[in-house]
């Protein structure tokens, strides 16, 4: 890295780890001897378990640590596209620091890992194979993007009709770009310095499709499938310089030899929450950390640093104090009528919970009554997912459960196909599962 002295990247270990951690003794062999570590930091997804196996002296968040990164190699980048390998990122740079950003956490199509699963299922070589094959087509087929169960369902039509492994392996590069592009991107804005970072942007194939989509070149810079590691890194180092102290990280050797247990237990925490989590309790020699939870609750039981605002308690109040009188709530008997009224049946997930109360007012002006179905619990969502013949992803499968509770429990059935909603950015689009 041209420019860069205290900051420069002198080495760099990335593996798929696939369950078996092997890190830790890579580094230990290889430079264990050789160096001497003054600060660690851990970002990504996995950075509080990993930062808490490494005794980290700080975690650093994806958008933070991406930033920091590619300022570092360039201060005057203005958009960073990150896909990763469980989700994908846009960020806007101003004056070197993040002004805008968004995550896809969501939907797997587009990331990394939903690359890596298809080009396993056609026996290619996701590391040079994959590129080499995709730059040689002419004619990429043109596959769904919003969803992957749409492209990999393309994929296998269009496998089926003889179309070319390269033309679906090319299309595949494409589908990726739109996804972003629809799903993360939207109508943000684009800079005139546009880097591209994360592992898919190793591969050739998806950089040219993206530079044919949007008709520019991209910023693909060395280390790019880490920069969020050495921006955490360059981070941790500005920390160390302002503060004389010791780093907490035992060491490589210790961290080699060290040992890693842990056991799934259920939330039992709140008797009256139906969400069931399941909790990874985690033991590192001794040091115990846990994580899984949606609240928090179960981690801060009996500390002092526990929730103290309830936004789901008032989001529930605000909601029952609009749609008090006007909506009802189906338990174990059939609601047919309610004071006089017809009922109209509406799930209460997908878009049941932005538009309810919008709906429930709709219908009692027209002389109706709204009934929603109980919050999902365990009986709903076996339904669901013994009803259904495809495959969809998990909320989809909830929601044929909640239709089921309906179906002969109201008098009318309301299922809207919504297509998008405002939002602060423009119109936001529904999932195709729902707009159908």
């Amino acid at each position: 890295m041209p420019g860069l002295s205290d900051t420069a990247a002198t080495n760099k270990l990335f593996e798929v780890l696939v369950g078996t951690p092997q890190l830790a003794q890579s580094l230990n062999i290889d430079l264990g001897p050789l160096i001497d570590i003054s600060g660690v930091a851990a970002t990504g997804s996995g950075r509080k378990v990993v930062g808490a196996f490494l005794n980290a002296d700080l975690d650093v968040d994806e958008i933070t640590a991406h930033a920091r990164g590619a300022v570092e190699i360039d201060p005057d980048v203005e958009t960073i596209f990150e896909i990763g390998g469980q989700d994908s990122k846009y960020i806007s740079i101003s004056n070197t620091h993040p002004l805008d950003f968004d995550m896809n956490k969501v939907c797997a199509a587009g990331t990394g890992s939903f690359l890596h699963d298809l080009a396993n299922r056609y026996g290619i070589n996701i590391v040079d194979e994959f590129q080499r094959i995709a730059l040689s087509s002419e004619n990429p087929v043109r596959l769904a993007d919003r969803c992957t169960v749409f492209i990999e369902s393309d994929l296998e039509a269009y496998h089926q009709k003889g179309i070319s492994k390269t033309d679906l392996i090319a299309g595949l590069c494409y589908a990726i770009v739109y996804n972003y592009l629809n799903r993360v991107v939207g109508k943000r804005k684009i800079g005139k310095k546009l880097m591209f970072l994360g592992g898919p942007s190793l591969n050739k194939a998806v950089v040219a499709a993206f530079e044919n989509v949007l008709g520019r070149e991209l910023l693909v810079p060395r280390h790019r499938e880490v920069l969020g590691a050495y921006g955490a890194a360059i981070i941790a180092q500005e920390k160390r310089h302002n503060r004389s102290v010791a780093t907490r990280f035992m060491g490589l050797d210790a961290v080699a030899n060290d040992k890693m247990h842990y056991i799934e237990k259920t939330c039992r925490t709140n008797t009256g929450c139906t969400n069931q989590c399941k909790l990874k309790i985690y033991d590192f020699s001794g040091r115990k950390r846990i994580w899984g939870g949606e609240c928090g609750r179960y981690e801060s039981a009996g500390d002092n640093k526990g929730i103290k605002e309830n936004y789901f308690e008032q989001w529930q109040k605000i909601w029952q104090t609009h749609t008090e009188g006007i909506c009802e709530t189906l338990e174990k008997k059939p609601l047919m009528e309610v004071d006089g009224r017809p009922t109209v049946g509406m799930q209460r997930a997908l878009y049941g919970f932005q538009t309810s109360v919008l709906w429930a007012d709709f219908f009692d002006r027209l002389g109706f009554r709204l009934v929603l179905t109980r919050p999902t619990d365990s009986r709903i969502s076996s339904h669901g997912t013994e009803i259904m013949e495809g495959e969809t992803c998990y909320p989809v499968k909830i929601s044929h459960g909640h239709i089921r509770e309906l179906a002969g429990n109201v008098k009318f059935l309301f299922i809207p196909s919504i297509i998008n909603m405002k939002t602060p950015q423009g119109s936001g689009y529904y999932c195709p599962m729902i707009q159908s």
